[in-house]
């Protein structure tokens, strides 16, 4: 059984090389791990947190033809349609004119991956596990 760190990890590493296939440049969000005290026990240990670019993505990918996407990775139906409304709202507010991209990945075990974006109004696009394009898939 996998951990849910440890999906959400793979699922990471998984649209940094689809973009990287592609001809971008990628920089993921990278954990760092805080050191806590705890005065009770007397003991350390580490606490991991993620440090998502400006909080809402897990990366960032830039093409030579001046293309430049945000992108966020899912792995749950419900949070991905809460990213997808907080990333909405945070474009508008802060982007609303600029060709920037910012894109929802959904991965849906054992099917493949839903992919919505902000610049497409036809999105949001199903690709299968190898990151082909298909007609649509059941998300449940």
């Amino acid at each position: 059984m996998v951990n849910k760190k440890q999906k959400g990890d793979k699922a990471e590493r998984e649209v940094a090389e689809f973009y990287r296939s592609h001809g971008y440049i990628v920089q993921p969000a990278h954990r760092t791990m805080k050191r806590v005290f705890n005065p009770k026990t007397k003991q350390i240990f580490y606490v991991s947190g993620s440090n998502d670019f400006f909080g809402l993505f897990d990366g960032i990918a830039i093409h030579h033809k001046y293309r430049l996407a945000f992108y966020q990775v899912k792995s749950q139906p419900s949070h991905y349609y809460q990213a997808r409304k907080e990333i909405l709202a945070w474009s508008e507010k802060y982007f609303s004119s600029a060709e920037i991209e910012y894109i929802v990945w959904l991965r849906v075990s054992r099917t493949g991956w839903v992919k919505y974006s902000t610049q497409d109004s036809n999105s949001p696009y199903y690709y299968n596990l190898k990151f082909v394009k298909v007609d649509k898939f059941n998300l449940t």
